[in-house]
């Protein structure tokens, strides 16, 4: 590499030799630091590593390159099982927050309970995202385009049957669309196949000579923090947004880092918690799962759940089986609901269950002279809110942070006229500490009220909240 030496007469004539003194001896000290023979090798190495050049990116980083230099209307797959779409962790909207900041577009193949294989093998399982949605979302050749792959959570059989299914999806796709930046990611640890896909993402990232991010460094020390966990298996919203800090942290280039703002987005919102329950003559037979011919009985059709959740029923019937079914609606088993109180009861969604169905009694004709609506809710346990640095906690994202909207201690961003109080304790509140009223002011006045401005036919009187008492401000 040659360093640029200086010229004395750079900044006028170029004969100019002001400043020769100075140039002479900068160069001289270039000279000896580009010698062969008498220069710093390291310092030279270290100089040449400074500048990087396309051959050092990585194919990532190349090509979010060209999106920052020539807006190249890139687009982002993102092909996933729950890890990456469910009812509850915001992920695939977070990526749209982020990515949608440099023009990015995000494209959701991902879905609760799909598998490689079935991905592979264009089998949606009654709801799954497939192979060909992928290629269909590629324009072109794939040239524009970044597909973010993980599965295997959801994948059965041997280790080379995994691998095989995990690999072949990967090798189809490029081979519909060989211009395509392929970014392998591992999934996060689940109790049965966390240290095997581990194994089987290194190995088809070296045949297949792709990148691989490995989220586990930074997720595993908080596989038991409710903070970041919605259950053993699956991370909440803050816990996605750990890790699609970190995910992009490693797939960025240095010039796109600095333009993706991390946003503080506050409490994440809770999924409706009524699921939606219809009811039908016949009853489901714990044996096989179908719905069996009888007229007397009644019982609730097929209903969509997330894994995990606790769901509380009420039916005013005499029966208490509910009925599991995984994502393609295949029968997995029965089990029986226990008693909140009353004719309350409350089950918990077993894992890789996505329906569940459940009868209410075998006397129809009594049970609908009731008029009782059937119930079935999520139990939303409330959401401790975290900031971003916390959501960071011991990682280097990569990313700054930045705050489109100042929250308060609750995560809430106020409305309009709002101010941002502090109200001790180190918390905040956003509140409005002005009023203008025609009404007087009566005592006690509210916490967060500051002044109250009584209007009264063409005077104000002016009011000071002083230690909880309404006090008349003398002019």
């Amino acid at each position: 590499m040659a360093i640029t030496k200086l010229v004395a007469g750079a900044k006028g004539a170029a004969g100019n030799s002001t400043g020769a003194g100075i140039a002479s001896t900068v160069n001289d000290i270039v000279d000896v630091v580009e010698s062969a023979t008498i220069g710093n090798q390291k310092l030279r190495d270290d100089i040449d590593s400074m500048t990087p050049s396309e051959s050092t990116l990585t194919a990532a980083q190349v090509l979010f390159d060209k999106q920052a230099n020539e807006n190249i209307g890139m687009t982002y797959i993102v092909s996933g099982d729950s890890n990456r779409d469910n009812g509850y962790n915001n992920m695939i909207e977070y990526y749209g927050v982020l990515l949608g900041q440099i023009g990015v577009t995000v494209v959701d193949n991902s879905e609760s309970g799909q598998s490689g294989l079935d991905w592979l093998n264009n089998d949606t399982g009654g709801a799954g995202t497939t192979l060909q949605q992928a290629i269909d979302a590629t324009p072109g050749t794939g040239e524009t385009t970044l597909l973010e792959y993980s599965f295997g959570v959801n994948d059965s059989g041997t280790n080379a049957e995994i691998k095989a299914a995990l690999k072949g999806g990967v090798e189809a796709y490029l081979a519909a669309k060989p211009d395509a930046t392929v970014v392998l990611c591992s999934p996060i640890r689940t109790p049965a196949k966390y240290g095997i896909l581990i194994t089987l993402y290194e190995e088809i990232a070296s045949e297949l000579n792709l990148q691989l991010v490995k989220p586990h460094y930074v997720i595993e020390p908080y596989d038991n923090d409710p903070a970041f966990k919605q259950d053993a298996e699956h991370l909440n919203a803050y816990g996605s947004q750990r890790l699609l800090h970190f995910i992009l942290s490693n797939i960025v280039s240095e010039k796109v880092r600095s333009s993706i703002k991390i946003p503080d987005l506050g409490v994440p919102t809770a999924p409706a918690t009524t699921l939606n329950v219809i009811v039908q003559p016949n009853y489901w037979s714990s044996s096989l799962g179908t719905l069996q011919t009888e007229p007397t009985w009644r019982c609730s059709e097929k209903i969509a759940v997330e894994p995990n959740y606790k769901i509380n029923i009420e039916h005013r019937g005499d029966s208490f089986g509910i009925f599991w079914y995984d994502g393609a609606g295949d029968y997995m088993f029965s089990t029986a609901s226990t008693v909140v109180s009353g004719d309350l009861r409350q089950v918990t969604v077993p894992v890789g269950a996505f329906q569940m169905a459940f009868n209410i009694t075998g006397d129809g004709d009594t049970w609908d002279a009731l008029g009782f609506t059937p119930t079935a809710e999520y139990v939303i346990e409330e959401t401790t809110y975290m900031t971003p640095e916390e959501v960071n906690v011991n990682m280097s994202s990569g990313l700054p942070r930045f705050n489109t909207l100042p929250v308060d201690s609750e995560g809430k961003t106020g409305a309009a006229g709002q101010f941002l109080m502090s109200i001790g304790a180190g918390k905040t509140k956003w509140s409005t500490p002005i009023i203008n009223s025609t009404a007087a002011p009566t005592n006690p006045p509210p916490s967060d009220l500051m002044i109250y401005n009584h209007i009264t036919g063409g005077s104000i009187v002016t009011y000071v909240n002083l230690n909880g008492t309404y006090v008349p401000t003398v002019a």
